[in-house]
């Protein structure tokens, strides 16, 4: 599968010149959605838990209820950070359109800031009330002050 997907980038690359992250490509996530239907009708988990997996869920026909946990949306992170900012503007609409399936798919989603949940609601379109915001790591108040 990697080798495809390494195949593919370097195809469109010299083909096009553009440079892409062929981990976020409307072919690889519907990739991803046949590898995981297959795997769900063998296991038929109860649940599924998908984080930072907008790729892998954005195409994932079930009816099983997703959770997706992710830090921050793709419309945040493009003009934040560089790698994120150098895509063409073709593949950037790709990479906004994964985003948004997979925000659209989810139960429920979660985020770590109300600056991630906001444009999910604002950017894309998502329902307020299947968000929730639970802050990672470094965001927590520890419980014992330092001394």
């Amino acid at each position: 599968e990697r080798i495809l997907v390494r195949w593919y980038a370097w195809w469109l690359y010299n083909l096009t010149g553009k440079k892409i992250d062929p981990m976020h490509t409307i072919l690889v996530s519907k990739g991803y959605a046949r590898i995981f239907e297959s795997r769900i009708r063998k296991t038929l988990p109860d649940l599924i838990i998908a984080p930072a997996a907008s790729t892998e869920i954005a195409f994932l026909n079930t009816a099983i209820p997703i959770i997706y946990s992710t830090d921050a949306t793709f419309r945040l992170l493009d003009g934040y950070y560089a790698n994120f900012s150098q895509y063409p503007t073709d593949v950037k609409k790709e990479i906004n359109e994964i985003e948004q399936r997979a925000i659209q798919k989810a139960t429920h989603i979660s985020y770590p800031s109300q600056w991630a949940r906001n444009s999910a609601i604002y950017d894309y379109g998502a329902q307020p009330e299947k968000i929730s915001i639970i802050p990672y790591g470094a965001n927590i108040e520890p419980l014992f002050p330092k001394i």
